[in-house]
């Protein structure tokens, strides 16, 4: 009976202690969901975080490993150098600026070779005065152009830019026309009663004639060509530089007419003749001009013209010329006797060359 009134006693005792303390602890709430509307009037607040204890560890995700903490120095040289590394890829990111498209000029190499076919037409004449003696006893003489042909091609070695460095061969015929009045003895003309200035009707033959002078060279003009500025589609260009000419053959021929004579019965004379032992064989010249180049859908068209001085004489010395009426002898001596006098040549060309 003692041991219950005792135990009564001690829950007795205990039990109020044990309310109280229920009492004071704070009821714990549970967290509105973070949608849910708050209380009209007041600003929604935040989830409050729960803090964590003491005795936990936070935990990664196994499949990423934890950073190990930096010190303050170190994760603002961190972040300095990620500002840099974002500044470097934006700057790479920038849209660049539209480059001007290439011209085809400047794609070509510094260096290029060309080559092409050239033909045109050549006006030649013998240099030296303008009124030239070439048959003895001619009181009038002159030397008229003769217009030939010239054909070829040439190899072109641009180099700097604008200069071009052109070696040509070319066949080119070149001499001159002359015409002169023959004035020859009569042989049936008496002996005496003649006089020989003014010479007498009579006494002398007057023959009109023309005479061609006909020289075939090969050609090799070496060139330096200078290339013009311009802006527009064609492009000019001036050259200048020395010819080597070697002769292959000559010719000589010409007719005339009888217009003067006693006993002998007008009609054409055929006049020809050797000149090969007073031409020269190689042949010494300098050459100038300038042109135009147009380009073509498959290559170019160049056009130039062009201005030729040869410095050694083509023709020196005598030579005879054979003159025959119907084929028969006009004169006893079947020769002329001509006087060439330090014939040189020259002309102007003009010339059309397809470079591919």
């Amino acid at each position: 009976m003692k041991q219950a009134i005792l135990l009564l006693c001690i829950v007795a005792a205990v039990l109020p202690h044990t309310a109280l303390a229920q009492l004071a602890q704070p009821v714990e709430r549970p967290d509105p969901p973070a949608d849910a509307p708050g209380p009209p009037g007041d600003p929604p607040t935040p989830p409050a975080e729960t803090p964590a204890r003491p005795d936990e560890t936070p935990t990664e995700p196994a499949d990423i490993p934890a950073e190990p903490a930096r010190s303050p120095a170190r994760s603002t040289e961190a972040s300095d150098e990620g500002a840099r590394g974002s500044t470097r890829v934006r700057r790479r990111t920038r849209p660049r600026r539209a480059e001007p498209p290439l011209q085809l000029d400047r794609l070509e190499p510094r260096w290029r070779l060309r080559a092409g076919l050239m033909v045109g037409a050549h006006f030649a004449d013998f240099g030296g005065n303008e009124r030239q003696t070439l048959l003895a006893d001619a009181p009038e003489s002159s030397l008229e152009t003769q217009e030939h042909v010239t054909v070829g091609g040439f190899l072109a070695l641009s180099f700097r830019d604008r200069w071009d460095l052109k070696l040509e061969v070319l066949f080119a015929t070149k001499g001159a026309h002359a015409v002169d009045n023959l004035v020859l003895p009569n042989p049936d003309a008496p002996d005496s009663g003649c006089s020989s200035n003014p010479p007498d009707e009579g006494c002398t033959i007057l023959v009109p004639y023309e005479l061609d002078h006909i020289l075939r060279y090969i050609e090799v003009p070496i060139l330096l060509q200078y290339n013009l500025e311009y802006d527009g589609v064609i492009v000019p260009h001036i050259f200048v530089g020395p010819t080597l000419a070697f002769l292959l053959d000559t010719e000589l021929k010409g007719d005339g007419q009888i217009v003067q004579g006693s006993g002998m019965q007008t009609g054409t004379v055929a006049l020809s003749g050797d000149i090969d032992d007073v031409s020269r064989s190689i042949q010494i010249a300098v050459v100038a001009g300038a042109g135009v180049e147009f380009p073509l859908p498959y290559g170019s068209l160049v056009l130039n013209i062009r201005y030729e001085q040869a410095i050694r004489r083509a023709m020196n010395g005598q030579f005879d010329v054979s003159a025959t009426v119907n084929g028969e002898p006009m004169l006893p001596t079947d020769t002329v006797p001509v006087r060439s006098e330090s014939l040189r040549n020259r002309g102007f060309s003009l010339m059309a060359a397809f470079v591919f």
